[in-house]
Parts: C-alpha cells; sequence; structure tokens
C-alpha cells in the first residue's frame, strides 16, 4: 500500500467515524472498521534505497548479520530485489556485511553460549543461506579438544536432571537429548554410556 493509498483510507474511516456519530450508531459497526483502521496504521510507507541505507548500516552494526538476513530487511523496507542486491554489494564493499566473519561468529557464539554441537550449527547457519562449504571450512576451527569437553559438560550436566526408573532409561533420555543438542551419533552414544557406567543409580 502506498502512503497516499493509505492516507486516503484514513480519510475514509473518519468520514464514517464523524457519520456514525452523528446518526449515533458509532457502537458496533465502528469496531469492524476501526480494527481496519489500525491494521492499515501498522504498514510501513516503503522507503528509498537513500532511505533505507542508515536503517540498515545500523541494523548491521548492531551484530554480525548474513547477506541472507540483510536482503530479507532490505525487502521489508520495501526496496526491489534489484536496490537490494545493488545495496547488498555496497554494503559488503564498506564491510558492514561479511559472510566469513558472520558464520565465525555464529559457530563460536552457538557453541560456546548455547552448547550446539555442530549438526545444529550447520542447519542453523543452512537456514540463514550460508553457503555449505563455507559452514564446514568454519566449523573444522573448532578444537576438537574443546568440542569434546563441552559435549561432556552438558552429558554431565544434564544427567543429573533426567528422571528415570533405570540407567538405561536415562542414558536413552540421555542419549535423545544430546543428538537434539546436534552432537553425532558415535560420540554422544560413548558419552552416554560412559557415564551410565560410573553412574550409582540401578
Amino acid at each position: 500500500m502506498s502512503v497516499c493509498e493509505f492516507h486516503q483510507r484514513r480519510k475514509t474511516f473518519w468520514k464514517f467515524y464523524e457519520c456514525q456519530l452523528i446518526q449515533g450508531e458509532l457502537h458496533g459497526t465502528l469496531i469492524n472498521f476501526g480494527n481496519l483502521y489500525m491494521e492499515s496504521a501498522k504498514i510501513k510507507p516503503r522507503l528509498t534505497p537513500h532511505q533505507a541505507r542508515p536503517k540498515i548500516e545500523k541494523y548491521c552494526s548492531y551484530q554480525e548479520r548474513s547477506q541472507w538476513q540483510v536482503k530479507q530487511k532490505l525487502m521489508e523496507y520495501g526496496l526491489s530485489a534489484v536496490d537490494a542486491d545493488i545495496m547488498l554489494v555496497e554494503l559488503i564493499r564498506d564491510n558492514f556485511i561479511n559472510e566469513e566473519r558472520f558464520t565465525r561468529a555464529f559457530v563460536f557464539g552457538k557453541f560456546k553460549t548455547k552448547g550446539w554441537g555442530k549438526k545444529k550449527i550447520q542447519q542453523g547457519l543452512m537456514a540463514l543461506g550460508v553457503n555449505e562449504k563455507l559452514i564446514h571450512k568454519i566449523l573444522m576451527e573448532l578444537p576438537s579438544e574443546d568440542y569434546s569437553d563441552k559435549l561432556e559438560i552438558i552429558a554431565q550436566k544434564k544427567w543429573r536432571l533426567i528422571k528415570g526408573t533405570t540407567r538405561y532409561e536415562k542414558q536413552v533420555k540421555l542419549q535423545r537429548f544430546l543428538l537434539g543438542r546436534g552432537y553425532d551419533m558415535d560420540a554422544v552414544i560413548s558419552i552416554a554410556k560412559q557415564i551410565a557406567a560410573s553412574s550409582t543409580d540401578e
């Protein structure tokens, strides 16, 4: 909806509002039309590339963004696909966005703060439009020792919280949880068996 259409719709609403006040028929009819007006009020006007530039710079400066995220935001601002692509190239040139930098921040951030495994991290990045080869390259930077230590810490912590009548039942629940976190099957089975074997539970 253009700005002109929006103002025309607002003008029509207020004419209807005044008419209903005069006729004493405001209640009921106004509610539906009022909702229509409020819905129109939420529609943001389309931005020109010049208007969108400072907004998208602020968006990129707040935290690292993928190229896909930035293009989606530009489209939300009302830019055409062509204008969005042009601005995307300019933002890359001016170092506001960098796909490798974003991927590295995502990988290490999700691993350290969320305890995500490689599979879940990869799925998250692919959902944000990151190239699979780049994902694999950055995942290789995760120190294997740190990765194993993180898995064990998460597993030990979760084991203490799992409810189960037998060690085997708790082991299965732990494996399911760790797989959901994105760790590979072999590592999950190994650590779950290890923890279950050393547990004092029956």
